[in-house]
């Protein structure tokens, strides 16, 4: 059974995942995972990392502390795909010889074939880094792009399988996966009271949730503190790392009752497809209801595979959205601008230049200044989606 030493072996956390362990390593989370990755491929730095161009800060934030170069790419306005005739011009010319790594993130549950993009990487002797943290399905399903040189998936606490937690990385060159284990091997296990204090404050969110207590809260919350201060809070409440600084919390060993929750909820009969079903039916009817809407943006409508794990909505203007949450929070819905860390990543790189500059990411910056989250789980009614989104 797999101790405090962590994901850094090949015990039985990596073996649910995938045959035998052979290529997964289990993680603190995908954060750490890159950061893993990083550390063992020890790229010169002011080497390129070209990134889709919508992703966390934190990755962008570690790609930089290794001294770096992140380069975002631009996504399609239709499927949210990374552009492959971006990605070329990127990796076109003197300049692009400089960019070592590619990192692909699949957003809002939308996934895409990435052939195009490990095409332009694999002759090049690119390494192709999918982040797969929101597409996660099950145990014997979907495992990453047969492209990807590795493949980062997330079990924390808002995605479909959570273990509160954890993340599993695939990599397939096993001299790097060697790599990775023994530098986090080096890693002490994070705190099993960590652990306890946030299944304490997840029981306790929890237990607001329905709509009288949460409607309770948001009112005390936003009374006190002013408008959106639920929001605020929320996100502050799930966020993975805060309090600290970021590498330092990066850099730990999954806890022993981590690593137990995650081996239970990997095994092949912990995963609800019901719940996933009807998450999807819901996605689905909104997107018949809004598709047309004047005013009105659905991104990833021409995504190949769309989980809908969150429903993004993009309005005219950043001014919009906000009457829009407003107006959701007034009919009873926890319409939100804050349901994730998502953004784009050109305004997160902290030294722009001219190469950086060449481009700009217009779609997609656009995109994340307008974008509001509907809520569409299960548990929301029929005749609520077609309520919330009349």
């Amino acid at each position: 059974a797999p101790g405090d030493a962590g994901g850094g072996g090949d015990g039985d956390g990596d073996g649910e995942f995938d045959d035998g362990g052979r290529d997964a390593v289990v993680c603190l989370s995908v954060r750490t995972g890159l950061d893993l990755l990083l550390r063992a491929l020890q790229l010169p730095r002011g080497s390129e990392v070209a990134m889709s161009a919508i992703s966390i800060k934190d990755m962008v934030a570690v790609v930089e502390h290794h001294g770096l170069r992140p380069l975002a790419i631009d996504v399609d306005g239709d499927s949210l795909a990374c552009r492959p005739d971006l990605l070329a011009a990127a990796l076109d010319g003197d300049a692009g010889r400089n960019v070592r790594l590619v990192i692909v993130a699949h957003v809002f549950g939308t996934r895409n074939d990435l052939g195009a993009v490990a095409a332009l990487t694999r002759p090049r002797g690119i390494m192709l880094v999918e982040d797969a943290a929101e597409c996660f399905v099950g145990s014997g399903r979907w495992r990453g792009d047969p492209g990807a040189d590795a493949v980062l998936f997330s079990f924390g606490t808002i995605k479909t399988t959570t273990a509160f937690g954890g993340a599993v990385m695939r990599v397939r060159d096993a001299r790097v996966r060697r790599a990775v284990r023994r530098i986090e091997a080096g890693y002490a296990p994070r705190s099993r009271a960590f652990f306890l204090k946030r299944l304490l404050s997840y029981s306790a969110l929890h237990a607001v949730s329905t709509p009288a207590l949460f409607g309770g809260m948001v009112r005390a919350l936003n009374g006190a503190r002013g408008a959106g201060a639920h929001d605020e809070f929320i996100t502050n409440s799930i966020r993975g790392f805060s309090g600290g600084e970021l590498l330092t919390l990066l850099r730990q060993r999954p806890s022993l009752p981590l690593l137990l929750l995650l081996r239970r909820r990997l095994q092949p009969s912990a995963f609800d497809d019901a719940y996933l079903q009807a998450r999807v039916a819901r996605g689905r009817l909104a997107t018949t209801l809004l598709r047309d809407a004047p005013g009105v943006e659905v991104p990833g409508l021409g995504a190949q595979e769309h989980a809908h794990w969150l429903y993004p909505v993009a309005v005219a203007s950043a001014a919009a959205a906000e009457a829009v949450c407003a107006a959701g929070l007034a009919a009873g819905f926890d319409v939100t601008r804050g349901a994730t860390q998502l953004g784009a990543v050109s305004g997160y790189i902290s030294h722009r230049d001219a190469r950086s500059d060449a481009f700009p990411c217009p779609f997609a910056a656009s995109l994340m200044a307008r974008i509001v989250y509907l809520p569409m789980g299960p548990e929301l009614a029929r005749s609520d989606v077609r309520r919330l989104c009349g």
